[in-house]
């Protein structure tokens, strides 16, 4: 239920400082970084549904954790 409005609220304070999210960061910077942390806590929330059927493998888990990765990574990468 605090997914995803309350991000800042739930996740780690060191984590929020590595991607970027505090009030002094750019605005551009700070939605990659909220974007990417959102992709990561779905993929978590996937894998803890009630009942197996319903969780995705780790297969699949892991394929799109790596997607994440890439994705955030070349949007870094354009920045710069």
């Amino acid at each position: 239920m605090n997914f995803p409005e309350r991000i800042p609220e739930i996740v780690d304070s060191q984590l929020q400082q590595e991607l970027g999210l505090y009030h002094e960061t750019p605005i551009a910077v700070k939605e990659k970084g909220l974007r990417c942390l959102r992709s990561v806590l779905s993929i978590g929330l996937c894998c803890t549904k009630p009942t197996p059927s319903e969780r995705i493998s780790m297969q699949e888990a892991a394929a799109k954790l790596h997607g994440i990765k890439d994705a955030y990574l070349s949007e870094i990468k354009v920045e710069n």
